[in-house]
């Protein structure tokens, strides 16, 4: 931690920070640029989709820095279980842990802003209350991630592309 007049910026959303695929490249990127202009970086990751041999080899634990970006797992576990009960088990305490984390930010280390990462509207709509109930902005992180599904399959994906860009582009972007 900076200083405390330094503001926190939480990344939620997130899935097996810091070892993954190219959205979690890119948000690698984005949060060494915010530390650059004096922001502090913190990623909450509420599961892992890596196996336990992932995560040893990659040193991947519960809390930690890469490149000076702080993250967690609120899911204790920086692993997915093999089991589908204590998978599902630890991916319901993350969820709660990320709420009281977010709680936790807010009220102790000036944590002002949400970038939330994630394609699902009921998502959306759970961080966009929470982001009302903290007091917190939300800046919701959106890559295109159905647009780029454009070459599979033309009609399973044209019906999928007008339900979700219904449902998410008409519904979540109103202005209140």
């Amino acid at each position: 931690m900076k200083n405390s007049n330094t503001t926190t910026i939480l990344f939620l959303g997130s899935v097996g920070f810091p070892f993954g695929s190219a959205t979690i490249q890119r948000q690698i990127q984005l949060a060494k640029s915010l530390l650059e202009s004096d922001f502090e970086v913190v990623v909450i990751n509420t599961r892992s989709p890596h196996s336990r041999g992932i995560s040893k080899r990659e040193k991947i634990s519960n809390h930690g820095f890469y490149q000076g970006i702080e993250y967690f797992y609120s899911s204790i576990l920086p692993y997915r279980s093999n089991y589908f009960l204590l998978r599902n088990a630890f991916k319901l305490i993350g969820f709660i842990i990320e709420f009281f984390a977010i709680l936790y930010f807010r009220l102790f280390r000036n944590s002002k802003y949400i970038f939330y990462r994630a394609n699902k509207l009921s998502s959306c709509k759970y961080y966009f209350i929470l982001s009302k109930i903290f007091r917190i902005k939300l800046v919701y992180d959106y890559v295109e991630f159905y647009d780029s599904l454009g070459n599979r399959d033309k009609n399973k994906m044209s019906n999928l592309k007008k339900r979700f860009d219904y449902t998410f582009f008409r519904k979540s972007f109103k202005k209140n």
